[in-house]
């Protein structure tokens, strides 16, 4: 059966042989107007033919369509919540698979974070201006608005890390390790300690001027459903974080990237996994962000048994067919065809600055383009127990984030041992060996894009 695809080509062939023949006064001139009108027949019937819906099983498990609740202070926004109202927040997150916490970060942390992605940008990007609209051209939409370095270390994006408010946020939402005896043999000092990622921004330009700008929609899963309803094995904890080349260490930022989307719920579980953005300006409907698919975590375990084999799932070949992308150690991303009526349920999740949304991993979701006058700014985040890794992960994980803490030379604060499994007082010579950052030697990171960092 011929493709839209070799139709189009076909197409373009043909109608570049009827503007030579043209041209050229040919004699086949009329057999080439002939061939174009017969390719143009056949594109139209192709075309009707997509256009009709076909059932897939896995449509059948999708959640029924919900409604936000918005803020009884202002209906821009969806409703959300402060972090002393944990058992509100619980019951809202537990219902729809998300949930927005409000003055995660106050004015200052905001402005400063957005200068220091000013700053970032200007630097990588010379000619840039954060005060000129005339150079923002440099910036590209095709890669969601995310920098090319994996993961970022600069002092306000690791200080909002370390955010006492984030912290307890990802507490109240995250279920704790239960109780067990023996010895916690990791770099963190509890079990239930929260394991931040380390992980990137976007910047979402303006678009009413400039509507080529705009990023591309999409919704997917940042995790391999196979891998975590059991069905695939998982490599999650072979991550050594670590390589070496050429005679130095290498701390590779892309096993940041794995580590989320190898994460398994059964046999063994690696723990439940928290996604989220620190929203640095206000965010409205048309300014473009973030969407999910309500109550899409409730319905998971019957999406996967309806998908079929991970074999069935790897090449789009229509236009409703969805894809698995494979990675490293089990893990995947899954992406959703445009056409999937899946995007029928999405709904943005507009909220202030300085709040924080958080989502469950099994949660559909993806982002919108802006289509507006504004900037949408992030930070990006996710979250889980210390517990759910073992040890040789947990001590691998800590050495790579100590050598890019190090490397910038910043300054950690009490909740650094929990976050990170590096201990405040790291860089000083009088420092537990353990995770005393050593100055200098062949040490080298990877930061390079690649096609795997592109999820928004």
């Amino acid at each position: 059966m011929t493709t839209r695809a070799e139709l189009d080509a076909r197409y373009g062939v043909a109608l570049e042989a009827l503007q030579v023949a043209a041209k050229a006064k040919a004699p086949d001139l009329e057999e080439c107007a002939l061939e174009l009108q017969r390719l143009k027949i056949k594109l139209r019937e192709s075309k009707r033919r997509l256009m009709e819906r076909v059932e897939k099983p896995e449509w059948n498990s999708y959640p029924a369509p919900m409604d936000l609740p918005r803020s009884a202070e202002d209906e821009r926004f969806v409703q959300s919540f402060g972090v002393d109202d944990a058992a509100a927040a619980t019951a809202f997150y537990d219902k729809y698979g998300f949930v927005i916490f409000d003055d995660i970060l106050d004015a200052e942390e905001c402005a400063a974070t957005t200068a220091e992605i000013w700053s970032y940008l200007e630097e990588q990007h010379p000619g840039l201006q954060r005060d000129d609209e005339g150079t923002w051209e440099v910036l590209s939409a095709v890669r969601y608005g995310l920098p090319e370095a994996q993961a970022i270390f600069t002092p306000q994006v690791v200080a909002n890390r370390q955010n006492q408010r984030l912290y307890a946020a990802l507490d109240a939402i995250l279920p704790r390790m239960p109780d067990s005896p023996g010895e916690f043999d990791s770099p963190h000092p509890d079990p239930n300690s929260i394991v931040m990622s380390q992980d990137r921004w976007c910047v979402y330009r303006p678009t009413i001027k400039n509507p080529d700008w705009k990023t591309a929609e999409n919704l997917h899963l940042d995790v391999n459903p196979w891998t975590y309803a059991g069905l695939n094995p998982s490599e999650i904890e072979t991550l050594s974080y670590s390589a070496t080349e050429s005679g130095g260490e290498r701390f590779p930022l892309r096993d940041f990237r794995i580590e989320m989307t190898a994460v398994q719920g059964a046999p063994r579980s690696t723990g439940e996994h928290v996604q989220g953005v620190l929203n640095l300006l206000d965010n409205r409907e048309q300014d473009g962000g973030t969407r999910l698919v309500p109550g899409f975590h409730r319905c998971f375990a019957d999406w996967v048994n309806a998908l079929g084999s991970p074999e069935d799932n790897l090449l789009q070949d229509g236009p409703y067919d969805n894809w698995l992308l494979r990675r490293s150690h089990g893990g995947a991303s899954f992406k959703f065809s445009s056409q999937d009526p899946i995007h029928d349920l999405s709904r943005r999740a507009p909220l202030r600055a300085g709040s924080l949304l958080l989502w469950n991993q099994l949660v559909v979701h993806g982002s919108r383009a802006n289509n507006s006058e504004a900037f949408r700014l992030g930070q990006f985040v996710r979250g889980f127990r210390a517990g759910e890794m073992t040890s040789d992960r947990a001590w691998a994980r800590m050495r790579a984030v100590r050598h890019q803490l190090g490397s910038a030379g910043l300054q950690l604060s009490s909740l650094a041992p929990h976050v990170f499994g590096v201990p405040e007082n790291y860089l000083d010579e009088d420092a537990d060996p353990r995770f005393r950052h050593e100055r200098g030697g062949q040490v080298q990171c990877q930061v390079a894009l690649t096609p795997e960092s592109l999820d928004p």
